[in-house]
């Protein structure tokens, strides 16, 4: 099983400022604003919005002298289905890592950190951020949304028996993708863990509708998979050959419509299904629905000619078309 995951400039920002007293928490996005006197102080809120926020801190274990601002901020909407959450716990934790490096936490740092200079390896902050996101949400969550949040590019991750692997290609080809691409927010959000959890319940309680879904999707990801590793070794050597191979990206978006379909009843919403039904209209191919589905972002693949009136009668209809770029190393 594999899954493609790429990084865009929707961004997440974390900022940590030392102060002389107390812990301020600055949440923009939301217009929310908390101070505590004291760390314990902070853990004891009840508030929903600092959950992710307690559980880096719990976890970080910053010194009781320690007093701090922290801005948190995402471009994101929300419940988008851009894996803007997981990105957020990848800027925590490098926020707090930082922290901890310079001694303003109690956590000793060879418990959480490699001795090669402080380097906390991308697998070991991997498994960080998922094991504290899925403490806030009490269910399990899953890996892939952290990888382009760490590090900057087009990742295919595969999962095996030993964990998971990933490769970071050098994607060459991201400019030429992103032109026929649009990305739009339904102006529903979703809860991506409520929907992927029932899925995991089905699955072990041995549904077999469920397990065959799966088994299809498993099998659209590796046709992805090759689509894309087939794009890194040719792209640069014959254009042609690209258009061929993009050409099959928005054929495996219905095959993957299909079995998600199948997966869960909800997963495309009246409002998803309007979109796609006005994105068709006017020259779009097809959509893939973002996240775990049942509102939040959708991409619509489309002739590269086509792209800007696209987006210009999705707006009509008063969709909010999101522009982004992929963000690459290489």
């Amino acid at each position: 099983m594999s899954t493609i995951n790429i990084s865009i400039d929707i961004y997440t920002k974390v900022e940590l400022v030392l102060q002389k007293k107390g812990i301020s928490i600055e949440l923009p996005d939301l217009n929310k604003a908390y101070c505590f006197s004291s760390l314990a102080e902070c853990l004891e809120s009840k508030e929903e919005h600092l959950s992710l926020v307690q559980a880096q801190l719990m976890f970080w274990k910053p010194k009781p002298s320690t007093c701090f601002k922290l801005i948190v901020q995402s471009e994101s909407p929300i419940g988008a289905g851009l894996g803007a959450s997981s990105s957020l716990c990848i800027s925590l934790i490098k926020v707090f890592k930082e922290l901890a490096k310079h001694n303003f936490c109690t956590q000793p740092l060879e418990d959480i950190l490699e001795k090669n200079e402080g380097v906390l390896f991308k697998n070991q902050i991997v498994n960080l951020a998922a094991n504290l996101e899925a403490k806030v949400l009490k269910m399990p969550t899953g890996t892939q949304d952290y990888f382009p949040a760490l590090t900057e590019g087009l990742h295919i991750v595969d999962y095996g028996p030993k964990g998971f692997v990933d490769n970071l290609l050098t994607a060459p080809y991201l400019n030429s993708l992103a032109k026929h691409l649009v990305l739009v927010y339904t102006g529903q959000p979703h809860h991506s863990g409520i929907s992927n959890w029932k899925i995991i319940r089905d699955y072990l309680d041995g549904s077999k509708s469920v397990s065959l879904a799966l088994q299809g999707l498993a099998e659209v990801s590796q046709e992805m998979k090759k689509c894309f590793c087939q794009l890194e070794e040719n792209f640069s050597k014959n254009e042609d050959f690209a258009k061929k191979w993009f050409s099959n990206i928005p054929k495996l978006f219905i095959k993957e419509l299909g079995l998600r379909k199948q997966l869960n009843s909800g997963f495309v919403t009246k409002e998803i299904e309007s979109l796609r039904s006005v994105a068709l209209q006017w020259g779009g191919v097809e959509i893939k629905v973002c996240g775990a589905g049942a509102g939040g972002c959708v991409l619509v693949w489309v002739d590269a000619e086509k792209k800007i009136s696209l987006q210009k009668k999705l707006k009509e209809h008063k969709y909010k078309v999101l522009d982004f770029n992929f963000v690459s190393k290489s």
